[in-house]
């Protein structure tokens, strides 16, 4: 709604362009595919960085899977991840040489049929006894873990989005949510100074409509104590 249109917001671009909508906070993006045949080195960063922000409950941390144009986007489809998707990154694991991501799908069930997939028999070996045995009340359908090599060769990118919010990061969240709901055309990029000078009538509307619900409890109530008195 904010863009227009779904095609305005497609890729892994219009990410960062729904988070600010929506959570009304800028974002940061880590390129994975990037680091698809770099030396370790890259790959040991790459794991270190998701996890740091993982760890933090503020921080929103999102990765995208590769678009349907890219030449492993065939494999993927076959291995169960649906192409430019967007999948919540909520866990790491690293035991001993495994380093594992723990995903969850928020539009519904994923069948991830690669390594360490829900029937893979990598959960028998020790570290796979050892991670597993920390995660078994929080699986369901939307949850999965897939190997550090795996997450790079699947995902193109991770949005990082971190919510420590200021009073005015959160006054300004609050008129994106607003409008977002009430006038979602008059969201377009550039136009801050039009959101502030319709937030005056939208905070009116609201008081306006606070007030109509609360006059309507007034009325059933004076009607349910007429009754009563009859």
């Amino acid at each position: 709604k904010g863009e227009g249109s779904y095609e305005a917001i497609q890729g892994t671009a219009g990410v960062s362009v729904v988070l600010e909508r929506v959570l009304g906070c800028s974002s940061t993006s880590i390129a994975v595919a990037a680091v698809q045949g770099q030396p370790p080195a890259k790959a040991d960063a790459l794991f270190k960085s998701i996890r740091a922000r993982v760890s933090d409950a503020s921080t929103l941390v999102l990765a995208c899977s590769r678009p349907s144009s890219s030449s492993s986007a065939l494999d993927l489809s076959l291995k169960g991840v649906p192409p430019a998707q967007c999948f919540t990154v909520i866990g790491t694991e690293e035991q001993g040489a495994v380093r594992l991501l723990k995903l969850r799908r928020p539009t519904g069930p994923v069948t991830w049929v690669g390594d360490w997939s829900r029937d893979s028999d990598l959960w028998n070996t020790r570290e796979g006894v050892a991670i597993g045995s920390r995660h078994e009340e929080s699986w369901n359908a939307n949850t999965f873990f897939m190997s550090l090599q795996d997450f790079i060769a699947t995902f193109a990118c991770v949005e990082v989005c971190a919510c420590r919010l200021s009073s005015s990061d959160l006054r300004r969240r609050a008129l994106l949510l607003s409008l977002f709901n009430h006038a979602p055309h008059l969201l377009k990029p550039g136009l801050t100074s039009r959101l502030l000078a319709i937030s005056a009538k939208i905070k009116a509307d609201r008081v306006a409509a606070e007030l109509l619900a609360e006059e309507e409890k007034k009325q059933k109530k004076g009607k349910h104590k007429l009754r009563a008195t009859r």
